[in-house]
């Protein structure tokens, strides 16, 4: 018997269709919903400005620091303006050759509050800048920058959700992939997570996830071990008493946790910085608070590949000092960067110690004037010496100015700039 065709009613065609038009409204304004949260065109977003009129400049802050492949070095942090009473700041970036001399000198931003945090080159020479952004999104944005050698923007990629994210780190693997660390509330109302972030060369988002520690924190830096293991580190909030601790997050190559590891005082603690070391395991530095009356001390740990403490050394006198980078040195050992009270000229000086390959003290600089000085970041010259980029107050009038120090590989001033 043969089978009949079957017939569609014209009103059944007209619901169809009207259907199939409602689902693509519905899903044109997910899609806007969504790049709107997780903004993806800011290629064409130009963030590049100048000086507002009539703001009072009150600081330019050089939190990050890196050797260029023509000898020369790059800082980036923020300028910070005062104009009735409302603070603004800007991402600043400058590039100057290896005397110091400024090759050029931009600022990104927007009309509100704009920080670059961490600044890493490429290996083509273009150059990576990770922070945060209040000026393009609803809330703070983590924000990854992307400048060629002459400063111009190649473009700009937004992190985040309806809350508050940061961009703090970067890592830049061998075979060019950009890992960015850093603070992620949009996954969780109650508290901030760890936030990780993989985009290619070319801006192209690859990976945007946050990760929720035992307790409330954030990711303040990121580092690659030789297994090709991702370490987290950053700060955790002790929910009973707010104090601070160190907490390490570590990720395997398909981002699957490994472990994580809560650490520090008995009293509160602040993580700065995590690298990879040449055996497999990793440094971690930071300051950790003696008492309440902020009595702190530089501190080292040495980690294992099994995520064991090695070692832990203690930096300091009896006042507050804190440390805030610390790199591997060409001889085996190690050099941390930061603040002294303890020591100096002034109310706080910039601080430098060099370390052996077991953590003790090889040698020990400060830097500064009457007032306060600090040191941010640090990395080791060619010649085996050290750049390192710090604020200081005691070189202006009552404003902070980004400072320069070029130092041998005994810790000795060669050159110091002052960039008011």
């Amino acid at each position: 018997m043969p089978v009949k065709d079957k017939v569609t009613k014209p009103n059944t065609i007209k619901f169809r269709n009207a259907l199939l038009i409602a689902v693509s409204i519905i899903m044109v304004l997910a899609i806007s919903l969504f790049f709107s949260r997780y903004p993806e065109s800011e290629n064409q977003m130009s963030c590049e400005t100048s000086r507002p009129e009539g703001n009072f400049l009150i600081g330019i802050y050089g939190h990050t620091i890196d050797l260029t492949s023509d000898g020369g070095f790059i800082v980036a942090g923020y300028i910070k303006y005062l104009s009735k009473q409302k603070k603004d700041h800007d991402v600043w970036v400058m590039k100057a050759d290896k005397n110091g001399d400024p090759e050029w000198r931009k600022t990104f931003g927007g009309a509100r509050t704009d920080r670059a945090w961490s600044v890493k080159e490429t290996r083509d020479g273009d150059y990576l800048i990770a922070g945060e952004s209040y000026s393009f999104g609803n809330n703070y944005q983590a924000m990854l920058l992307k400048l060629d050698p002459s400063g111009s923007q190649q473009w700009l990629k937004l992190v985040g959700g309806n809350h508050a994210e940061r961009g703090m780190d970067i890592y830049l693997s061998t075979d060019d992939r950009i890992f960015v660390t850093g603070v992620a509330h949009s996954d969780s109302l109650k508290r901030p997570n760890f936030l990780l972030c993989q985009t290619s060369l070319d801006g192209n988002i690859l990976v945007q996830r946050s990760f929720d520690h035992e307790l409330a924190g954030g990711g303040v830096s990121i580092s690659m071990l030789q297994n090709g293991d991702l370490v987290l580190l950053g700060n955790l909030q002790n929910a009973e008493d707010h104090s601070m601790d160190f907490g390490l997050l570590r990720l395997d190559r398909d981002g699957i946790v490994q472990s994580q590891k809560r650490f520090g005082s008995i009293q509160s603690d602040e993580a700065k910085v995590i690298v990879a070391d040449r055996d497999g395991g990793y440094m971690v530095a930071g300051t950790e608070y003696k008492d309440k009356q902020n009595k702190s001390d530089v501190v080292v740990y040495k980690f294992d590949e099994f995520d064991e403490i090695q070692w832990k050394s203690y930096l300091g006198g009896q006042s507050a000092d804190g440390g805030e980078n610390l790199i591997l040195t060409s001889d085996g050992g190690y050099a941390v960067v930061g603040y002294t009270q303890s020591f100096g000229a002034g109310l706080r000086d910039v601080y430098i110690v060099k370390l052996s390959p077991s953590g003790q003290e090889e040698w020990t600089q400060t830097f500064g004037g009457k007032s306060t000085d600090w040191g941010y970041d640090l990395k080791q010259t060619e010649d085996d010496g050290f750049m390192i980029s710090a604020g200081s107050k005691s070189t202006g009038q009552n404003a902070t100015d980004i400072w320069i120090i070029k130092l041998d590989k005994n810790g000795l001033k060669v050159w110091d700039r002052v960039y008011e």
